[in-house]
């Protein structure tokens, strides 16, 4: 086996030809230091606007599921309402298909309905039974926009408001 002399082919500096540093490699060592700290400052940046920016949209999201009134129930059964949060809501329309053609339906409701807590409310199926349903006139026809209720089955959204309270008046001296 033969062993090479690496510094004779030139792998190796030998004492005598130790490099000294040039002024262009202390400046790109100095370059590449400071490339290295901008991409890790980067990173963490946008490694944290993301994250930020994940935490701020789900608040919004729960809070707007919580303000939410959730309807369960098709048309020729009982239809029952509930929230995740307390608080006065009132339902006063209710939405659906009509049987006719499917077309956007609403009817109002003999008397509204006022959810006080989470404990929800229900409206009975003879009272959707007796519902009359609209939707949107044919101007020039002398159609007054009544349709047929959705069918049985159909699923049914509800048009409520959630009462928000103003602060009481301060007194004045």
């Amino acid at each position: 086996m033969r062993s090479t002399n690496r510094s004779k082919i030139g792998l190796m500096p030998t004492n005598e030809e130790t490099p000294e540093e040039t002024p262009a490699a202390v400046e790109i060592r100095a370059l590449c230091r400071r490339l290295f700290w901008l991409e890790l400052w980067l990173t963490l940046l946008t490694t944290l606007l993301i994250v930020g920016g994940g935490v701020f949209w789900m608040q919004g999201a729960m809070r707007h599921t919580a303000h939410t009134l959730h309807a369960s129930g098709k048309m020729g059964g009982d239809l029952h309402f509930a929230s995740i949060s307390d608080g006065l809501m009132i339902v006063t329309h209710l939405l659906g298909n009509s049987a006719d053609g499917g077309q956007p339906a609403i009817a109002t409701l003999p008397r509204p309905l006022v959810i006080a807590d989470s404990g929800g409310g229900i409206i009975e199926a003879a009272t959707l039974k007796g519902l009359v349903w609209y939707t949107r006139p044919s101007i020039g026809r002398g159609y007054d926009g009544r349709v047929r209720p959705p069918a049985p089955g159909t699923n049914l959204m509800a048009c409520y408001y959630r009462l928000e309270f103003s602060e009481p008046p301060k007194e004045t001296r």
